[in-house]
């Protein structure tokens, strides 16, 4: 591909520039991709009924053969990454319209420019098409922010003529001051850090590559399959992707730097946080039929689809609660999480506003429990607000949690303060107010020379990353729309919950102790007996005389924390020289194994319980030996293999899916050994019990 390197000119961005365009250093790079990508995908959508179809994949690719069609950097980039392979994220939807409009800029007639050239040649170039999610063309920088700033776009569209054609093209952004930066071709003027690929337009200009050969032996490199039949739509690839980096800045510093703090299972990989990310943002319109305003959203994962049962609580009950909303009329709530618990829902109204009606929107609300946020045992998952990354709210008292939302169906912000919670009143710790305010984008404005929609009264409120409303002025006339919005939910909610400090915290032990009773260890008799039968060394005998040399034993009740459950253990070595501590799905008819789920005539899935981490807090040799304090004898995702002494310990991980699930403990000698530690561990899907079983075969595959 011929590379256009763009001069330098007056008032012209530079790389340096675009990648701050976006200054939020609030929320991970992850969630910005998210929001950005998603909403680019549904204002793309075809008109009609159905689904808009976005998958995100993570995949190896081979650098030496796609930096030989980078013409300009190709030895930079070589020299740069050296080695064979490295990682790229794509991001394909499907059921859009694709990039459509003119090649180059030439064919723009009477400024259409169309989605290509606003993508791909253009910044702050706004969506003009109502209802969309964009207002300010910045947003699309995100996409130069996750990799090296290098992007390729490949896009299929149905021409007028009712045919199809591909196009093709990338885009490198760079910050120009770098020592290192790939584009020198400045010739001594002053560099702008920017640089387009394609096919020759004119003797200075490119334009997208469109001959199909061409366009097929670049997504070849990148394993990307090319559109075929009557589908059209878009691919995002950005190569050279840096996973470490990405999942960086996702806890908040004072988290990253507390050793006791456990990471979320979603903080783990990039799969994993783009998953939980798609649900936090586009929970309204993620897998809901019932979405009033076009096509739904179908969005996976490499390929795997992400379920409405694999949701997390917040965000199913973020649906539930905006499928009851008037505007939406869903048709049933029978199996929704919200199925028997009381949901309000009020007409927020403002008199002499609209030219239709007064209504501005609906408040759906609702307040549970922490059993119906499914945060006990067996389900264990995370608070709601690790679940939308808020860390840092006290916790002798839960605050409200409001969500907002227009046409796109895309959550603006979490409210836990400021104006559209002040005065809503805190609950005890077992408790969550949760609400979402869904706007009547409809409606139009009174007192304005040309018709102006509530919607886009509220879009061109919102910044550039959209994560915020706020009141502006038209005209010299200023309807504080938003902020009387904000006050009648407060309104509305307060007067449902209201209640004197003595009746919010009473009983509070009580109720605590209620929680702590409620929590369950595996069954009795689960695995291996809880007493500790001994043999040889001294043990005691076993069932029916049979003598055992070794057991495991639970000490205390689970303990539950950033949606992990951690089991206290003993564990008694005889003359035994490997045994296993492995995770099972419990059922009426006894424990699966991780390995036997995930087989193909079984259940065929990834199996459903995580094992964290492994850590042993004191090892005692037996007989007259002092018991030693190991320190940090650990095994997790990142140290998979330690040893300690005579005492060998190893995690185990399916064979299938490679998902952790136990571990091996092993001795060099056969003397008796007494291990005290703590094991935790998580459910991926909240309606599976697990229990943790020992396995005298060490490996757990017999």
């Amino acid at each position: 591909m011929k590379i256009e390197v763009a001069e330098h000119a007056r008032m012209s961005e530079r790389g340096s520039s675009l990648l701050r365009l976006i200054q939020n250093n609030d929320m991970p790079i992850l969630d910005l991709l998210v929001r950005e990508s998603v909403q680019n995908s549904l204002d793309a959508a075809l008109a009609g009924s159905g689904k808009v179809n976005i998958d995100f994949s993570v995949r190896n690719f081979s650098s030496l053969e796609i930096n030989e069609h980078l013409d300009g950097i190709k030895d930079n980039i070589n020299n740069k990454f050296p080695d064979d392979t490295y990682k790229l994220l794509e991001i394909r939807d499907s059921n859009t319209v694709g990039l459509t409009g003119p090649l180059h800029y030439n064919d723009v007639v009477d400024d259409h420019f169309g989605n290509l050239l606003k993508l791909v040649y253009e910044i702050s170039m706004p969506q003009q098409k109502e209802g969309a999610g964009g207002s300010w063309g910045l947003g699309k920088t995100v996409y130069f922010r996750i990799g090296i700033g290098l992007v390729f776009y490949y896009s299929r569209v149905k021409d007028e003529d009712g045919s199809y054609s591909s196009r093709l093209a990338a885009c490198l952004v760079e910050d120009e001051r770098k020592p290192d930066s790939l584009i020198n071709l400045n010739n001594g003027k002053p560099k702008r850090g920017i640089a387009w690929w394609g096919q020759p337009a004119d003797e200075k200009s490119t334009k997208p590559l469109t001959d199909e050969n061409e366009i097929q032996k670049i997504l070849s490199v990148f394993n990307s399959r090319p559109f075929t039949g009557e589908e059209t739509g878009t691919a995002i690839i950005i190569p050279y992707i840096n996973e470490q980096n990405l999942l960086e800045g996702i806890l908040p510093e004072s988290q990253s730097e507390d050793s006791s703090y456990t990471k979320t299972w979603w903080s783990h990989s990039i799969q994993d946080y783009i998953k939980v990310a798609v649900q936090r943002w586009y929970a309204p319109r993620l897998m809901n039929p019932s979405y009033p305003y076009g096509r739904w959203l179908d969005a996976s994962v490499n390929g795997k689809e992400i379920e409405s049962a694999e949701m997390l609580p917040l965000f199913s009950i973020a649906q539930a609660l905006y499928n009851r909303i008037p505007l939406v009329e869903a048709s049933d709530h029978t199996a929704d999480i919200l199925q028997g618990i009381e949901v309000s829902t009020e007409r927020i109204a403002l008199r002499n506003m609209f030219n239709e009606d007064t209504t501005a929107g609906y408040i759906s609300y609702v307040k549970v429990s922490k059993e119906q946020l499914l945060m006990t045992y067996p389900h264990n998952n995370t608070s709601p607000y690790t679940q939308f990354n808020k860390y840092d709210l006290p916790s002798d008292s839960n605050f409200p949690i409001i969500m907002y939302v227009r046409k796109p169906g895309m959550i603006v912000g979490y409210e836990t303060t400021g104006e559209w919670v002040d005065g809503i009143p805190k609950t005890n710790p077992n408790e969550f107010i949760i609400g979402i305010f869904v706007a009547k984008s409809t409606n139009t404005l009174k007192n304005t020379d040309k018709k102006i929609t509530l919607e886009e009264y509220i879009r061109k409120s919102e910044k550039a990353d959209h994560t915020s409303w706020t009141d502006w002025t038209y005209d010299f006339y200023k309807p504080f729309i938003v902020s009387k919005i904000q006050r009648q939910v407060r309104k509305f909610i307060s007067a449902k919950f209201v209640k004197t400090n003595n009746d919010l915290y009473k009983n509070k032990n009580m109720a605590l102790g209620r929680s702590l009773a409620g929590m369950l260890l595996p069954p009795e008799n689960f695995g291996t007996k809880s007493t500790l039968p001994g043999g040889g060394k001294g043990g005691k005998d076993g069932p029916g005389g049979r003598r055992v040399n070794y057991g495991l034993k639970f000490n205390g009740s689970p303990q539950y924390s950033d949606g992990l459950v951690h089991l206290e253990f003993e564990l008694v070595f005889g003359q035994k020289q490997s045994l296993g501590m492995q995770l099972q799905v419990l059922s009426e008819s006894g424990g699966i194994s991780a390995d036997y789920w995930e087989m193909k005539n079984i259940i065929g899935r990834e199996f459903p319980l995580r094992l964290e981490r492994v850590q042993i807090s004191s090892v005692h040799p037996g007989g007259n030996a002092v018991k030693q304090s190991p320190g940090s004898f650990i095994v997790d995702r990142d140290s998979s293999e330690v040893t300690y002494g005579n005492v060998h310990m190893k995690l185990l991980n399916t064979e299938r899916f490679h998902v952790p699930f136990g571990v091996t403990l092993s001795l060099v000698d056969k003397s008796g050994y007494t291990l005290k530690g703590k094991a935790s561990f998580i459910s991926t899907d909240r309606n599976i019990k697990g229990g943790l079983t020992l396995n005298s075969e060490g490996d757990g595959k017999k």
